[in-house]
């Protein structure tokens, strides 16, 4: 992604935790970390890589090269022909029973 998409460097990889919300709270903010997963065939795959805003599009400099390394690397970790796409979802609350 560095070397085919130049705005993916500028995208913000922050760290998410409570501290962040405190600041417009007047309770006690808890932060909760629900972990899931997409599975994703080799066209959902590339799909969801062309749907992230700073990828070139077609015809743009750089996007046959990132969809030609991410094929290559779908080819590498697939594992009965679908890869794991991990996410994390957080969720703040004021109620800690959650």
């Amino acid at each position: 992604m560095r070397h085919g998409a130049p705005e993916y460097s500028e995208v913000s990889h922050r760290n998410v935790n409570a501290k962040i919300f405190e600041p417009f709270s007047t309770w006690k903010v808890t932060l909760k970390r629900f972990s899931n997963a997409q599975e994703l065939d080799r066209e959902a795959f590339i799909g969801r890589l062309l749907s992230s805003s700073y990828v070139p599009l077609a015809g743009e400099r750089g996007h046959r090269e990132i969809i030609a390394a991410a094929e290559r690397l779908f080819d590498e970790n697939a594992v009965k022909g679908t890869v794991s796409f991990a996410y994390e979802t957080l969720l703040t609350s004021e109620d800690s029973r959650i």
